[in-house]
C-alpha cells in the first residue's frame, strides 16, 4: 500500500507538471522606461492565485497552471494593471508590463509594505516570513508626522526606547537593548554606530525583525534589528520642497528633486532643521543625501551618499527629591539643569554602492562596498547627587567624550531558484566582512578623592531654580585614551523551500551561518574603572560562532498563513573586561516562535507569540565592576494590525504583552524585570481622507516599567495623543496641522536614582515632549 502511495504520488506530480506553463516578463515605468522594482504580480487561474515580486531588473517569472489567467500589477506610487493572458501547457509566455505613475495615497501604502528585506537578506513577502517583522513606510511615517526614530518605533509592538538626553534613542526590543555599536541598527543592512537619530529625509521605511537575526547578521542581541532603508533614485522627475515651523520654536525645511539624467536615474534629498525639545534644549541638523542609479539590460548599478552635521543641547534631564518619579510631575519640563555650552555635536558621512546582474529569474548576482566616517564630540554633563549646600542644591560633573569610528564593509550574495520534483527553491548564498577602526578618548577636571582621582564636580545649581554657570575647561586632564580595530566577517546560506499540495503551500525555511570576529584595543586610563585598569593595557581576542535558524510556514489559503521558527544570537562583549581585567565570553540567545499572519487586499495582521533566554548577560557587582552570571528571559504576545476597512480610512494599530526578567544571577535576584520593558503597550492610529482632506489622530501607550536592572526606579505608565489635519489646495500645493502631544501629557523615556536624603533619593529623568503646534506648507511639481 506504501509503495502504491508513492507511485501515485509521482504520477499526480507529472501531471500537475504537465498541465502549467510559464510566464516571465519585465515591469516597467510607462513614463520612463525604467524597471519597476519589488512590483507584486499575481496570477490566478481558476480561482488558485500564485503571486511574486519583480527584482531588481524588474523582472519576473511564475510557473501557473495552463489555461485563461487573470493578471494583476501593483507597485508603489503606481496605478494598478490588469490584464488577462493565455497560459500554454509546457510553454513559456513572455508579458511586457508598463505601469502608469499616480499620486500615492496613505492607505496604499500601508495595505501594500507586504515585503521586506530585513528579514531574509533578500527581497521576499512578509506573509511568508516565519518570524515577526513590521515595516514602516516613509508614507505612513510622514502622516504621522514622525520627527525621528523613537515616534516611528512606537508603531511596532514589542519594541520600546530608551533616551538620556542626547539625540539617537535606544530601541529596546523584546525587553533586549540594542548595542549601539553592534549592529543592532542598521542603514541599508550596514552596521553603523548609533549615536545619532537615524529618521532623515532619505529613508524610504523602517524595517524591524523582532526576535534573533544573527543567522543574517553575526553579532547581535536576541532582541532583533532595526533596519533604516533609503530611498532609491526617482524614474521620473519630481521636485518637491516641504517646510514646517512649530509652536516651541522648532522649524524645517526639506528638499527632495530627481530624475532621469543623461540615461541615469537620480535622486537628491536636503534638509535643514531646528528641533526645540523642551526649554532650553535645542538642537540644528543639516542633511543632504544624493542617490544615482545605472541600468543597462541585466547590470543595474546603485550610488548612494549622505552626510549629516548636527549639533544639540546635552540634556541631563529634570531632578526632584521623590521616591518614584511621579514625584517629579510637578516639576515644569523647561527647567534646565544643564549649561548652554555642554553640547552633543554629531558629524558623519557614508557612501553606500551596490550591483545587481540578472540574466534570468533563476539566477542573480548581488554586491555592495559601503564605507563610512562618523565623529561624535559631546559634554556628558550628569547630575550626580544631592549637594551639601543650603537651599537644596544639585552636585554636577561634566566629562568631554569623543569618538571616531570609521568602517568599510564588503557584501556579495547569489540568488538561485531551482526545483527538485514538486519542490521550488530560493537559495541565497552570502559572504560579508566589515573591518572597523575607532578612537576613543576623555578629558575631565580631576581631583583627589578617598579612593584615588575622581571627577570634579561643577559649581552646584539650585534644585528649584537652577541657573547656568558657566564651564571652564582650563584644567581639563586626559583620562582616557583607546585604539580599538576589529574585524567581523562572514558566510552564511538560506533555503527557502516550497511544497504545493492543492491549495495549500508549504514553505520551509533553513539557514546557517559561520560567523567570525576579531577585535583588538589599547587603552590608557589614569585610574581603574569598570571597562579598563588604570595604566595602558592592551586587549585581543576572537569568537568562531555558528548560528542556525529554521521556520515553518503553512499557507492553507492566499493571504493566510500559520508558523513557527527557531532561532540563535550571539554578541561578542568588546567594550569590558572582568574585574581580573580578562575578557568576558559572548552573550548568547535562543528563540521559539509561533504565530498567524493574514494579508488581504484591505488588510494585513500579524499574531505572535515568542519565548527568549538569553545566557552569559553581564550585571554590575561589587566595586562597580562587572560579572558574567547572569540568564534572562522574555516572553509575550504581539498583535500588529494595519487596514483599510472602509475606502479612505487608514487604520493601524498594535498590541504586546511582554514578560522580561531576570531567572538566574549572583549580583539581581531572580525574578527583578529587565530595564525599559512594559508589561503592556499599544498604539492605534487612524487616517481618513475625503476629497482633498485627510484628518488623522492616534494614541500610543507605555505601561509601567523599570528604570533600571537593580529595579531603584519605575516609569510610570503614560498614553499620548497626536490630532493631525491636511488639505490639498491644488496645483500640487498642501497644507497640514499636527499637534504631538495634544493633551500635553506627561511621560518618562529614562529614569534614574542619585544620592539624595535619607529615605528620599534625588530622582533624575528625562520627559516626554510637551505639546507642540506645527504648521506645515508642501509643493510638489
Amino acid at each position: 500500500m506504501r509503495r502504491a502511495a508513492v507511485v501515485l504520488a509521482a504520477l499526480l506530480a507529472a501531471s500537475v507538471g504537465a498541465q502549467t506553463g510559464r510566464l516571465e516578463g519585465v515591469v516597467t515605468d510607462a513614463e520612463a522606461g525604467v524597471p519597476v522594482v519589488g512590483a507584486a504580480v499575481r496570477v490566478e487561474v481558476d480561482g488558485a492565485g500564485s503571486a511574486r515580486a519583480t527584482d531588481a531588473a524588474g523582472r519576473v517569472a511564475l510557473d501557473v497552471p495552463a489555461g485563461r489567467a487573470s493578471v494583476q500589477v501593483r507597485a508603489l506610487g503606481y496605478a494598478r494593471l490588469d490584464t488577462i493572458v493565455v497560459v500554454v501547457a509546457g510553454q513559456t509566455t513572455w508579458l511586457d508590463l508598463a505601469l502608469v505613475p499616480e499620486a500615492l495615497t496613505a492607505a496604499e501604502v500601508v495595505v501594500q509594505a507586504r515585503r521586506t528585506e530585513t528579514a531574509t537578506r533578500a527581497d521576499a513577502p512578509v506573509l511568508l516570513v516565519p518570524q515577526a517583522v513590521s515595516v514602516l513606510s516613509a508614507a505612513v511615517l510622514d502622516a504621522q508626522g514622525a520627527r525621528d526614530a523613537a515616534d516611528a518605533l512606537r508603531n511596532v509592538p514589542g519594541v520600546a526606547v530608551r533616551a538620556e538626553g542626547e539625540p539617537g534613542a535606544r530601541p529596546v526590543l523584546r525587553g533586549f537593548e540594542t548595542d549601539r555599536t553592534g549592529g543592532g541598527v542598521r542603514r541599508n543592512g550596514v552596521e553603523v554606530p548609533y549615536l545619532f537619530d537615524g529618521l532623515q529625509a532619505n529613508v524610504a521605511r523602517v524595517e524591524v525583525l523582532r526576535g534573533p537575526a544573527s543567522v543574517l547578521y553575526g553579532r547581535l542581541e536576541p532582541g532583533g534589528v532595526v533596519n533604516f532603508v533609503t530611498k532609491g533614485p526617482l524614474g521620473r522627475r519630481q521636485l518637491a520642497v516641504e517646510g514646517t515651523g512649530g509652536s516651541l520654536g522648532s522649524g524645517r525645511i526639506a528638499i527632495e528633486a530627481g530624475g532621469p539624467v543623461g540615461g541615469l536615474a537620480t535622486r537628491l534629498d536636503a534638509s535643514a532643521e531646528r528641533d526645540v525639545v523642551r526649554g532650553d534644549v535645542a538642537g540644528t541638523t543639516a542633511f543632504v543625501a544624493p542617490a544615482v542609479r545605472w541600468q543597462r539590460g541585466p547590470l543595474t548599478l546603485d550610488a548612494d551618499a549622505e552626510a549629516v552635521a548636527a549639533e544639540t543641547t546635552f540634556d541631563p534631564g529634570l531632578a526632584a527629591l521623590g521616591a518614584d518619579a511621579d514625584d517629579l510631575d510637578a516639576v515644569p519640563t523647561d527647567r534646565f539643569f544643564g549649561e548652554p555650552d555642554a553640547v552633543h555635536r554629531w558629524r558623519s558621512a557614508a557612501l553606500f554602492t551596490s550591483a545587481s546582474w540578472r540574466r534570468r529569474p533563476s539566477f542573480g548576482l548581488r554586491g555592495g562596498l559601503s564605507i563610512g566616517r562618523y565623529v561624535l564630540d559631546r559634554d556628558a554633563l550628569e547630575l550626580d547627587g544631592l549637594a551639601a549646600a543650603a537651599p537644596p542644591s544639585v552636585a554636577r560633573t561634566l566629562q568631554r567624550e569623543g569618538l571616531g569610528f570609521t568602517y568599510l564593509k564588503a557584501t556579495a550574495f547569489a540568488d538561485l531558484r531551482a526545483e527538485t520534483g514538486a519542490v521550488a527553491h530560493e537559495v541565497t548564498l552570502g559572504a560579508e566582512g566589515i573591518r572597523a577602526w575607532a578612537q576613543a578618548d576623555g578629558s575631565a577636571r580631576l581631583e583627589a578623592g578617598p579612593d584615588g582621582l575622581d571627577f570634579a564636580t561643577l559649581p552646584p545649581v539650585d534644585l528649584l531654580n537652577p541657573t547656568p554657570t558657566g564651564v571652564d575647561r582650563s584644567r581639563d586632564t586626559s583620562y582616557l585614551d583607546a585604539t580599538v580595530r576589529g574585524l567581523d566577517v562572514g558566510a552564511f546560506v538560506q533555503d527557502r523551500a516550497t511544497l504545493r499540495i492543492g491549495r495549500v503551500a508549504i514553505h520551509a525555511v533553513a539557514a546557517a551561518r559561520l560567523s567570525h570576529v576579531r577585535y583588538g584595543a589599547t587603552i590608557f586610563a589614569l585610574a581603574d574603572t569598570p571597562d579598563a585598569p588604570a595604566g595602558t593595557s592592551e586587549r585581543d581576542g576572537q569568537v568562531t560562532a555558528v548560528t542556525p535558524s529554521a521556520g515553518l510556514v503553512v499557507e492553507p489559503a492566499p493571504g493566510l498563513a500559520l508558523y513557527a521558527s527557531t532561532g540563535a544570537s550571539f554578541n561578542p562583549i568588546v567594550e569590558r573586561v572582568d574585574r581580573n581585567g580578562e575578557p568576558f565570553e559572548p552573550t548568547r540567545g535562543v528563540q521559539v516562535e509561533g504565530g498567524l499572519k493574514v494579508d488581504g487586499r484591505r488588510a494585513a495582521a500579524t499574531l505572535a507569540a515568542f519565548w527568549i533566554r538569553k545566557d552569559d548577560a553581564l550585571t554590575a557587582g561589587p566595586g562597580g565592576f562587572y560579572d558574567q552570571t547572569g540568564r534572562q528571559r522574555s516572553r509575550g504576545v504581539e498583535v500588529d494590525l494595519r487596514a483599510e476597512p472602509l475606502p479612505g480610512l487608514t487604520v493601524l494599530a498594535s498590541y504586546a504583552r511582554l514578560d522580561a526578567e531576570v531567572v538566574e544571577d549572583d549580583n539581581v535576584a531572580p525574578g527583578t524585570p529587565l530595564p525599559y520593558a512594559p508589561r503592556h503597550a499599544g498604539s492605534a492610529w487612524a487616517e481618513w481622507q475625503t476629497g482633498r482632506l485627510a484628518l488623522r489622530g492616534g494614541v500610543w501607550t507605555q505601561g509601567t516599567r523599570s528604570g533600571s536592572l537593580g529595579g531603584t526606579v519605575d516609569l510610570p505608565a503614560h498614553a499620548l495623543v497626536d490630532l493631525g489635519a491636511e488639505i490639498a489646495l491644488g496645483h500640487g500645493v498642501g497644507l497640514r496641522l499636527d499637534v504631538r502631544n495634544a493633551l500635553d501629557a506627561r511621560g518618562y523615556t529614562a529614569a534614574q536614582t542619585r544620592p539624595g536624603r535619607p529615605g528620599e533619593p534625588l530622582l533624575v529623568a528625562w520627559p516626554t515632549r510637551p505639546r507642540d503646534i506645527r504648521l506645515g506648507v508642501a509643493i510638489v511639481r
